[in-house]
């Protein structure tokens, strides 16, 4: 019997963060010795993960993450900074 969940998040990054067992140090474990709990912290308040960290993540994540989530919230946040430059 298979169990599919619905998870509620906000963003890729708090879906990567459920998927890692709902914990920010978690899932700096799964990543590796380079992570840090301060670095998904960081990630979180941001509201996107850098491109440079997507391939970690989507193998790790295999199927249940896609390469359009991570761009999505990094486009947007990557929007929301030039409009916010543009008010100055």
């Amino acid at each position: 019997m298979k169990v599919h969940l619905k998870i509620k998040v906000k963003n890729s990054v708090e879906k990567c963060i459920s998927l890692a067992g709902s914990k920010q140090v978690s899932l700096a474990h799964l990543l590796g010795d380079n992570y840090k709990q301060q670095t998904i912290s960081r990630w979180k308040k941001q509201g996107y993960i850098p491109p440079k960290h997507f391939p970690k993540l989507l193998e790790l994540f295999d199927h249940s993450l896609t390469e359009q989530e991570l761009l999505y919230d990094f486009y947007q946040a990557q929007k929301k900074k030039q409009n916010k430059q543009k008010t100055k």
